[in-house]
């Protein structure tokens, strides 16, 4: 079975003990607090964490250039870039690895009709006077499960899932009940034969959760919606429990629910 590694970034900031509840550092000119959130990073007191960025072009709500902030440190450490732009961004402080400390998850929306999210988790810890952050999980770090589909005659589509630490899996998802649309879209005939191969829309992630030890964890849940024959022909919703172990994330449990539309 192949074994997926995380990206492991890792940058030391200045590092505050005993700092408490002193105010947080001013931030560099243009840059805005998206969220925060305060947890006992190691450091045995509250530290605040906070989530930072730059106004988009325009007056919309995208926001651009994540960094986080920690405790009263005036330097920020840049998020990895497939998850450092978006919609409605959010920070929370919980223990995804079972360490003992929490990380900070971040998820904000990619924008569009596809439902995406970008999610990073970093590992942050005192370190010989500084913070040290460390990237575990991000879009682009290989440990999400690789998911394969094939429309096939019949109505019919093939799932493969590969997750790690798993072995490989297998679905057959029935489609009958998209026929009338498929054969209005000319993507089956009306003798069920594939009138042409169709490009999948894959892997994509919907969603990014912590999950607490109190809650089904530590770990990740995430959350991907293969798509058929359009970005709205959602043909499934593929749920993976992530836990770390040996400095990896492995794949615990795995779920499919086939989607009706």
């Amino acid at each position: 079975m192949r074994r997926f590694l995380p990206v492991i970034l890792a940058i030391l900031v200045p590092f505050c003990g005993g700092c408490g509840d002193q105010p947080a550092a001013e931030l560099p000119a243009g840059y805005l607090v998206l969220a925060e959130a305060r947890g006992d990073l190691g450091g045995g007191e509250s530290t605040l964490v906070r989530l930072v960025g730059r106004a988009g072009p325009g007056e919309g709500p995208f926001r651009e250039d994540f960094r986080l902030a920690v405790g009263r440190s005036s330097q920020l450490w840049p998020l990895p870039s497939a998850c450092a732009a978006g919609y409605g961004p959010g920070l929370a402080l919980v223990d995804v690895t079972g360490d003992g400390r929490p990380e900070a998850v971040d998820t904000a929306d990619t924008g569009g009709s596809g439902g995406l999210v970008g999610a990073v988790v970093v590992a942050i810890a005192p370190d010989g006077g500084h913070w040290r952050c460390r990237s575990l999980f991000d879009n682009e770090s290989g440990v999400r499960p690789a998911l394969t589909v094939v429309l096939v005659d019949g109505f019919t589509a093939r799932l493969e899932i590969r997750a790690p630490g798993l072995p490989d899996r297998r679905e057959v998802l029935d489609l009958a009940g998209r026929r009338d649309r498929y054969l209005a879209t000319g993507v089956y005939t009306e003798d069920g034969e594939l009138a042409a191969p169709v490009a999948i829309w894959g892997d994509a992630l919907m969603a990014v959760e912590p999950l607490r030890a109190d809650a089904g964890g530590p770990g990740l849940r995430l959350v991907q919606q293969p798509r058929g024959a359009s970005n709205a022909d959602r043909l499934a919703e593929v749920v993976t429990v992530l836990v770390w172990r040996e400095r990896t994330w492995h794949a615990a449990d795995v779920a499919v629910r086939p989607l009706e539309r």
